[in-house]
Parts: C-alpha cells; sequence; structure tokens
C-alpha cells in the first residue's frame, strides 16, 4: 500500500508521484489519497493546488478500480479553518496574531463535530475541507 495523506498539494507535479505509487505497487496493491479543497494556502514550504473528488479520479485514472471516495472532512472544518486564518492574520504582530489563533482553535474546536451532523448532505460534499480516495492496481 502507499499512502498519501495530506501530501500531493505540496508537490510541483503530483502526478509524477501518482504514476511512481503505480510503478511500486504489485497488482492488487492500494492507493490511498487525501488531500485538501477548501482550506486556505499553506505553504510548508510549498502549496501548489487543490482537488475536488472527480480530481482526484481523474488523478489515479490508471488504476484499475476506486475502492472508496468521499469526503474525509466537512464544511464546518472548511469555516472554522477560514474563520481561525483570517482573524490571526489581521496584523502585523505575528505574536498577537499567534494569540488570536490559539484562542480561535480552542473555542472554535468543538464546532466540527457538526460534520458528523451534515455527513450525508449534499452541502458536505459541495464544501469539504478535505476529499479522499482509495484505488487498487
Amino acid at each position: 500500500s502507499v499512502i498519501m495523506q495530506a501530501i500531493i498539494e505540496h508537490l510541483h507535479s503530483p502526478q509524477l508521484a501518482v504514476d511512481e505509487a503505480w510503478r511500486v505497487l504489485k497488482k492488487g496493491g492500494y492507493l490511498y489519497l487525501e488531500v485538501p479543497f477548501l482550506q486556505g494556502f499553506h505553504a510548508d514550504p510549498y502549496d501548489y493546488q487543490r482537488y475536488t473528488q472527480i480530481g482526484l479520479e481523474k488523478l489515479t485514472d490508471k488504476f484499475k478500480k476506486i475502492m472508496l471516495t468521499g469526503v474525509s472532512v466537512g464544511p464546518f472544518c472548511s469555516l472554522i479553518w477560514i474563520i481561525r486564518d483570517l482573524f490571526s492574520n489581521l496584523t502585523g504582530n505575528k505574536w498577537f496574531n499567534y494569540g488570536i489563533r490559539y484562542i480561535l482553535s480552542w473555542l472554535l474546536a468543538p464546532f466540527r463535530y457538526l460534520d458528523y451532523l451534515v455527513y450525508h448532505t449534499r452541502g458536505t460534499k459541495r464544501l469539504a475541507c478535505e476529499y479522499y480516495i482509495l484505488v487498487k492496481k
């Protein structure tokens, strides 16, 4: 198996990484990808792209069978990410921004569990924070 969790958005050429996974996997091996969709820019050190569920299917179309695909993190996490990043980047003072980020992270954390209540809705698929796909060679 090959697991690429929150990595391919940081690669300049993600198709090369998927092709390498194809190369090293034995027949019947699995590739699991998890990627951001509605998340803020997070260059660690680089951040190149975002993917939709359909985009993941296209990226892995060399693989024979899609085993699972869907939302790994829902819309409330997207909203929390946006609110936290907005308010923790309003000033030029990095320590003030870190403080705001810390406080908001604690205050907003419980709201991410609302994703469980809306998991099977159309809104979750449209406003996902992250998508995943599991394919088989």
